[in-house]
């Protein structure tokens, strides 16, 4: 086995038996021990000098990294996703030096981020990011301020404020989060408190950000800056019981999903009705679990609408671009009833549609999938696939209108020149498949 390349540790193992691979392998350059049963991770890790990934995700029994493993001063990605019991990073984190990855999402038991962490000036993809609150500040915890020399830092970035902040406007401006250019989507999680509304105010992300998603806010009020994000693609907005108003949206002109869902209090006024209809790209609305906001004005333009209380009868007419299918109405009802979806209700729904050739089972597929593509975030219809797999290219070209399909909302997927070149083979397939 070549020690310079990688070792996948497949089995569930021992502390021992990790030693014992340590102690062999010294000149290892990837670890990756995802989901294998580790309980605790050796000391002796520090020897493996010349590791640039270690992967750990998955290994539910670790509570503690050892401090040995800031000694590894070549990682560069260091992996910790769905540690669940795991309560704190190492303290001397600020000794890695050259990582660039720390990935640590589902870390349920983790409380708080190390001071030092912003010394790390070469990360570049932070998934987490836990600001513990004033009642519980761990000795040596890290602010937001850890984030102000994290200039690289780029993708997604999650921060879940975990309680009241006295100091919150100091706190927030720390993090300097308006200079973060690369960041393209921010995930932000409060507690419910009184300082919220001032954290969110100072925590003004970049103009480049893309997605934007707020949960368990306990503002009153949205900041303004939210109404000035010019590259804004999606906002959502969950879980926030304390809200009276929505953000102004009419210049967000660039917002092609909102979503809104378990804000009790909050109401439509009439500049908001007017934003929704003068947004040009919206093209998905969601609104759910509130109670106020049961009504909006005819949105042409939406492809997918999902409101309160949302009944059959109007599941079937709300959208203007849904197509009336002449005769099959009795047969489309029967198979939405089967799938009996309901909004509070999460599970799978299978239904066969079986007969001959030439009785209307793809044009009632499809009126079903218009009617019903709104509950979902991402969804695709293929037709034919026996027959267009059989065909050169078939296969790739299924799997590409799949993939387009589902990231079509973001445009991060575009046809291959294989599917071009099919179709301009199969002209009837194009007429068929590529219809956008």
């Amino acid at each position: 086995m070549d020690q310079t390349k990688s070792s996948r540790c497949q089995a569930q193992m021992g502390e021992k038996t990790l030693c014992e691979l340590i102690s062999i392998f010294k000149f290892l350059r990837t670890l990756n021990c995802y989901d294998s049963g580790i309980e605790k991770l050796p000391s002796s890790i520090c020897e493996l000098k010349h590791l640039t990934f270690l992967d750990l995700s998955k290994n539910e029994g670790i509570i503690r990294l050892p401090d040995s493993v800031t000694r590894l001063q070549n990682l560069q990605v260091l992996k910790l996703n769905m540690c669940c019991k795991l309560i704190e990073l190492p303290r001397d984190i600020r000794k890695l030096v050259n990582l660039r990855q720390l990935e640590i999402s589902n870390c349920n038991a983790l409380s708080h981020m190390p001071h030092g962490l912003g010394q790390l000036t070469l990360l570049r993809t932070l998934t987490d990011f836990l600001l513990p609150g004033d009642d519980y500040c761990p000795k040596n915890y890290g602010g937001l301020g850890e984030l102000n020399r994290l200039s690289h830092l780029r993708g997604c970035l999650n921060i879940e404020v975990k309680g009241e902040k006295e100091d919150a406007v100091a706190e927030s401006n720390a993090a300097n989060l308006k200079e973060k250019d690369s960041l393209v989507s921010l995930v932000l999680v409060f507690a419910g408190k009184g300082s919220d509304e001032v954290l969110l105010k100072e925590l003004q992300p970049s103009l480049n950000l893309r997605s934007f998603k707020i949960r368990g806010y306990g503002g009153a009020r949205f900041p303004s800056w939210m109404s000035h994000m010019p590259k804004l693609v999606e906002l959502r907005l969950f879980h926030c019981a304390g809200c009276k108003s929505l953000p102004s949206l009419g210049e967000l002109t660039s917002l092609k999903r909102l979503e809104i869902g378990e804000l009790p209090i909050v109401e439509y006024t009439e500049s908001d009705l007017h934003a929704l209809s003068s947004l040009p790209n919206l093209s998905a609305l969601r609104i759910w679990e509130c109670p106020k906001m049961e009504w909006i004005p005819p949105l042409l333009h939406i492809k997918e609408l999902k409101l309160p209380s949302f009944p059959l009868e109007s599941l079937q007419t709300s959208v203007a671009t849904i197509e009336h299918v002449i005769g099959m109405d009795d047969q489309v009802k029967d198979v939405l009833k089967l799938l009996e979806i309901d909004d509070d209700e999460v599970g799978v729904r299978i239904v066969g549609i079986h007969g001959t050739n030439g009785i209307g089972k793809t044009t009632i597929g499809k009126a079903v999938y218009d009617r019903l593509s709104s509950y979902f975030n991402s969804c695709s219809f293929l037709t034919e696939i026996g027959e267009t797999t059989q065909n050169v290219g078939g296969i790739q070209f299924v799997q590409t209108k799949l993939i387009y399909d589902i990231l079509e909302r973001d445009g991060d997927v575009l046809l291959s020149k294989e599917v071009s070149s099919f179709c301009g083979r199969n002209s009837q397939s194009k007429s068929s498949y590529c219809h956008r």
